[in-house]
Formats: structure tokens, C-alpha cells, sequence
């Protein structure tokens, strides 16, 4: 009895601390879906739209696949992010274009990542030189750590805004090359070494496929080994960490080779030549956004979406003008994160634990938040990995500060700190999700917190035209004007509702305006000329229709409205070489199909006028059924349209007579 009496014992203790480490990890999970359940019924928003509705070719996941399996090699790529554009497909694939599937996706990813960080920290934790002070509770420090960055709102953007995967994919396979690195070292056995080194990389791979930031890896690690590791001498680093530090840096330096040409394409957002701001006007600029990054770290109370942060000393500012600026607007700034970054430095030399978390929040930040200019200086997503080491100081910290003063009482003072703090950051992020389930609400947030950001205003203009709220998009489009005089998609969408208004000289203006602006945009040189054809002036119109597709070779809704043009003008051959060639470009056009019909008709052609309005009859029908059609007519719009459409059937098919009998 009493040997039976001891194995059950073992059995429960051995059952409690499974459950005692398990217990954590669970927590995270479900805390992380908690938190971001509420994202589900978000709708695709801003560059959602170009980059994943609008793109077609994310429907073709085996061209996409193989696409990317070229991609992950290629020195010149068509992306350098190519697992996380295949990652969408995979969503198209399964879920076509409901966003339900894309935000569950980058809720796990989440949870991953904060599973991932918490092996990290857990294991850090366990190494000697943490053995004496907090290797006996290191899941529960650890646990503290990734709850807080879990549960911490400035991760929304990376998280709930579904094209920004890429930040948290690549921030979990970062952790988790980290976490394989770690085990490396401690593995007992030259065959674990050598697994866990293999592990390591791939995880390190699969980050640099997700965002660039992942170059920095190598470099993170290095400060890791100085700081946690201590190796004795580098002879025995070397031994044990050489040919894995080696493999790494290769990784890194076949990502920097790919990204320095892709950064020399035009249309690239990053590189040297960005117009806007030059590498020390970016340089400049970004201590005061670093400090906001911070800011919002400790006080995450008004969360922007897109800031539109204009540079400190822009890249045209004269010479004898560039001292007085950085004396008067940003010396404080860089002076308190040039001692921040110096302070860490020391620290590193002085192997400090603190100083690593420093270390690696400036060299996470660098591809991002130094010399090398991006289009847009600030957003938040960038913070999504630096914020562990910014969670990780404040947590140890906090805490070793709590166990000098009470220690008695530590472990309970420090579990009410830490339900509290989650409960207030997951509050937020929860506020901060519902944000993101309305475009129009998003937006209207926006403009005020950032009232002087002409491109919120621009964007929620369009959503209320879009909504058809004219007077109120005209108001937004005033006020980008008012703010940025300059600014041709605020000219376009005003065009886009005086021609609604049957006021075509005034939308003519505008989009004159657009087009003088920026001349290389298609659109603008399309809507144009789609003005121009109301009013008659085929001559100009044919002008920009054919300037548009110039710019722009596929452009069905071009096409057909040059061939509309021509069905004016009695030049019906070209009339309909340029519809069929609209079609060709785009099947699903009702509208085509009805002016090709025109077009044949008057040529004569009735049997071929009533094949086009047969296949427009199919076209709307087929627009209606589709669950992935965005723009769908309402019940009685669709009846109205398919009225319309018989009626002309019939029409053309009394004119054509009966169809010839079969031989």
C-alpha cells in the first residue's frame, strides 16, 4: 500500500508540474484570442485594397506558390517579402474575399509570437548567470513578459491591420530563430547542437522572407552571446557558435543583396533616391518619432493608423537653413535618443542585461528608423518586435525592484501589478480592434487626432463618396486642398462628384488639375477623358483615354470608353477592336458587352449585336452571384439592370429574325 501510495504521489506531482509550465503558455493563447476575437468581422482597409481585393493573382495559388519558390532565391525578386504574399493566397484560396480567414491568420501568428517570446525570455532565464536570482520562477517571469506584449495595444496595427502579417510573421520567426539559438547553446549533445543550429535557420530564412527587418538577426544574436552566453574565450565561442553565426550572417547578406536592388526599382518606398526627405533629413526626422514610439510604449491612449509624419528638414531645404532647423526642432530630440542608444552601448561593453534589451530595440529599429528613407517616417507597426525589449526591461526591472522593497510579499504584489496592467493594455487593445471594424470610422478618428493630415482626410473623403454622402466628401476633399493645395487625389475625388452633379466644367477643372499634378497616373488621365467624352470634346478625350492606356497597357474600363468614343464619332471598326480588347482585358464588364452590341447593330451585324447582349445578360448575373464582388447592385437595382438588358434583347433579336435552321 505504501508503495502504491508513493508512485501516485509522483504521478501527481509530476502531473501538477507539467500543468504548472503548461498553464502560461495556455494563458497566452487564450488571452491573445480574447483580445483580438473582435477583429473577425473587419472589412479589407486602405492597402488591403490594392494588395490583396484588387489583386487577381492571388486567386492562382499553385502560380503564386511557384512564384514564391523562385522568389525565396532570386537575387532580383518580384517581392522580398514573397512568404507573406503566399501566405495571403492561401487565404484567397480558402476564404476567396472574406477577411474573416485573413484575421484569424494573423491572430494565431500572435499567439505564436508571444509563445515564442516566452521561450525566449523562459530560457534566458534559465542560463547561470540568472541561475542565483530568477531561474526558479523563470516561466513565471517569463510569462509576465509575453502577457504584457500580448496583451499591449501598440500591437494592433501589426495585428488587426491584415496586410501589416508581415511585421508579425516575421517578429515570430525571429523569436523563434532566437529560441532555437538559445537551445543551440544549450544543448549537451554535438548531434542537438547541430539540429538545433539547423532549426535556427530555417526559422531565420523564413523571417527574411517575411520583411527585410529580419536582417538584423545576426547582429542581436552577437549582442546575446556578449551579454546572456558569456563564453569564456572565443576560441570556445567559435567552437560551439562559429559555423551558426557564419550561416546567419550569409542569410543576411543574401537578404541585403536582394533588397539594395529592389530598393534601386523605381516605384520602390525605400531607398536613397526618395525625393521627399534625403538620408540625414530621415536620419533627423526620426528621434522625435522614435520618442513618440516610446511615448506610446508607456501610454498607449491615441493609436493613428497612418500619420503622415512630415520630415524635420525636408530633402530641398537650403543649406545656411539646415542648422537653425536642427537646432530649433530636433537637437532635444536627438540628444535624448542619442544617450539612450550611447547608455546602451556602455552597458553592452559592460555586458548589462538591460543594455541588451537597449542594444536591440536600436538595431530591431535600424532598417526602418535611420538613414535609409522611407515613404512614410512613422508607423507603429514597426514597433511590434522592439516593444518586447521595451516590455522585457520594464517587467524585470519592475520586478527585481519589487522583491528589494517587499519581499516577503513579491510574488502577490507583483501577480496584482501584473492582472491590473493587463487588464488596462487588453482594455485598449480591445477599444482600439473596434476601431478597425468601420473604414468610415476609422478614418473619421483619424482626422482628429491628426487633423493636418491631408491623406486621413483624402481617404475618408473617398469612403463617403464611396457611401454616397457627397456633401460630406466634398467637405473632406476641401479640406485636403486647404492643408495641401497640391494634393491630385483630393482634385480627382472632387472631379469624380461635380461629374456626378452633372457639373462638367467644374470636374473638367479638376481633373485638369489631377492630371497636371501627376501626369503618370493613369487614373487621372482615364477620368479625364471620361469627362471630357460627357461634353463632347471627343478630340481631347481620345487624348487622355489613349495617354491612360499608354501609362497603363491593361485597363479594360479605358478601352472602353475609347471604344465608346469611337461608337460616337461612326468609326465603328475601331469601336469594336477597342471593346472586344476591353473585354479580352476583362470578361466581367455588363456595360461593354451592351456597346459592342450598339456597335454591331450599326454595322449591321444583329445576330453578333444579340451574341454581345446574351454574354452581358451572363456578365451582370454572374457579378450579382459572385460572393467576392464588392460592388454589388441591391435587389431592385439588379432587376432594374436585367429588365433593361431583355428589353434590348428583344429588341435586337426582332431585328435580327429567327435564327437559320440547323443544317
Amino acid at each position: 500500500m505504501s508503495t502504491a501510495g508513493a508512485d501516485n504521489t509522483t504521478i501527481h506531482r509530476a502531473d501538477k508540474t507539467l500543468l504548472h509550465r503548461l498553464l502560461p503558455a495556455l494563458v497566452l493563447v487564450v488571452v491573445a484570442t480574447g483580445l483580438y476575437l473582435n477583429t473577425l468581422p473587419g472589412p479589407f482597409i486602405f492597402d488591403d485594397e490594392p494588395n490583396i481585393s484588387a489583386d487577381k493573382s492571388l486567386r492562382d495559388l499553385p502560380q503564386v506558390t511557384q512564384q514564391t519558390m523562385l522568389d525565396m532565391v532570386r537575387l532580383h525578386p518580384g517581392t522580398l517579402r514573397p512568404l507573406t504574399r503566399w501566405t495571403l493566397a492561401v487565404n484567397c484560396a480558402i476564404d476567396g474575399l472574406e477577411p474573416r480567414g485573413y484575421h484569424l491568420f494573423n491572430l494565431l501568428v500572435h499567439a505564436a509570437a508571444g509563445l515564442a517570446l516566452f521561450g525566449v525570455v523562459r530560457r534566458t532565464l534559465l542560463l547561470p548567470r540568472w541561475a542565483p536570482h530568477l531561474a526558479a520562477h523563470a516561466h513565471w517571469w517569463a510569462f509576465a513578459v509575453a502577457l504584457l506584449w500580448v496583451a499591449h495595444p501598440l500591437n494592433t496595427q501589426a495585428v488587426t491591420y491584415i496586410i501589416q502579417r508581415g511585421e508579425s510573421l516575421m517578429a515570430a520567426f525571429f523569436l523563434a530563430s532566437m529560441y532555437a539559438a538559445i537551445r543551440q547553446w544549450q544543448s549537451p549533445t554535438s548531434t542537438g547542437r547541430w539540429l538545433w543550429a539547423i532549426a535556427c535557420v530555417a526559422a531565420a530564412l523564413l523571417a527574411t522572407w517575411s520583411k527585410e527587418v529580419a536582417i538584423v538577426l545576426p547582429g542581436v544574436l552577437l549582442a546575446y552571446d556578449w551579454v546572456m552566453l558569456r563564453p569564456g574565450s572565443l576560441k570556445a565561442w567559435l567552437r560551439r557558435r562559429g559555423a551558426l553565426t557564419a550561416a546567419l550572417c550569409l542569410v543576411s547578406a543574401w537578404l541585403m543583396l536582394r533588397s539594395l536592388g529592389t530598393a534601386t526599382q523605381e516605384g520602390s518606398s525605400a531607398g536613397f533616391g526618395l525625393p521627399v526627405v534625403g538620408p540625414f533629413g530621415y536620419l533627423i526626422s526620426q528621434s522625435g518619432v522614435i520618442l513618440h514610439y516610446l511615448r506610446l510604449a508607456f501610454w498607449p491612449d491615441v493609436l493613428v493608423l497612418d500619420y503622415f509624419w512630415m520630415p524635420a528638414i525636408p530633402h530641398d531645404t537650403p543649406s545656411p537653413y539646415v542648422t537653425t532647423l536642427v537646432m530649433r526642432f530636433v537637437f532635444w530630440q536627438s540628444l535624448a535618443i542619442g544617450g539612450l542608444l550611447i547608455a546602451s552601448l556602455i552597458g553592452l561593453i559592460r555586458r548589462q542585461w538591460w543594455a541588451f534589451c537597449g542594444v536591440a530595440f536600436f538595431m530591431i529599429l535600424a532598417p526602418t528608423s535611420s538613414v535609409m528613407p522611407i515613404a512614410d517616417l512613422a508607423v507603429e507597426h514597426r514597433m511590434y518586435l522592439p516593444l518586447t525589449c521595451v516590455v522585457a526591461i520594464v517587467v524585470i526591472a519592475a520586478g527585481l525592484l519589487i522583491r528589494w522593497i517587499a519581499p516577503s510579499k513579491a510574488a502577490k504584489i507583483g501577480a496584482a501589478i501584473l492582472i491590473l496592467t493587463t487588464a488596462a493594455l487588453g482594455s485598449r487593445t480591445v477599444i482600439r480592434n473596434f476601431d478597425y471594424l468601420s473604414p468610415i470610422h476609422l478614418w473619421d478618428k483619424m482626422v482628429i487626432d491628426r487633423p493636418d493630415n491631408p491623406r486621413a482626410w483624402q481617404n475618408l473623403g473617398a469612403l463617403l463618396l464611396a457611401d454616397g454622402r457627397e456633401d460630406e466628401a466634398l467637405f473632406c476633399f476641401e479640406r485636403v486642398l486647404s492643408i495641401l493645395p497640391n494634393y491630385a487625389a483630393a482634385h480627382a475625388g472632387l472631379g469624380d462628384i461635380y461629374l456626378g452633379r452633372s457639373d462638367a466644367a467644374r470636374a473638367i477643372a479638376h481633373y485638369e488639375s489631377a492630371v497636371a499634378i501627376d501626369p503618370q497616373s493613369p487614373a487621372f488621365h482615364y477620368d479625364f477623358g471620361r469627362a471630357l467624352l460627357v461634353v463632347g470634346q471627343t478630340d481631347k478625350a481620345q487624348q487622355e483615354l489613349s495617354k491612360a492606356i499608354e501609362l497603363q497597357p491593361i485597363y479594360p474600363r479605358a478601352y472602353n470608353n475609347l471604344g465608346l468614343l469611337y461608337l460616337y464619332q461612326g468609326k465603328l471598326n475601331e469601336a469594336i477592336a477597342n471593346l472586344e480588347l476591353s473585354i479580352s482585358q476583362d470578361p466581367e464588364q455588363p456595360e461593354a458587352y451592351v456597346n459592342l452590341a450598339t456597335a454591331y447593330e450599326r454595322r449591321g451585324q444583329p445576330d453578333r449585336a444579340v451574341d454581345a447582349i446574351r454574354q452581358a445578360i451572363d456578365a451582370a448575373q454572374r457579378a450579382h452571384d459572385d460572393p467576392q464582388q464588392k460592388e454589388k447592385l441591391d435587389a431592385r437595382q439588379q432587376e432594374q439592370r436585367m429588365q433593361k438588358l431583355k428589353a434590348r434583347l428583344e429588341e435586337l433579336s426582332e431585328k435580327a429574325g429567327p435564327a437559320p435552321a440547323s443544317p
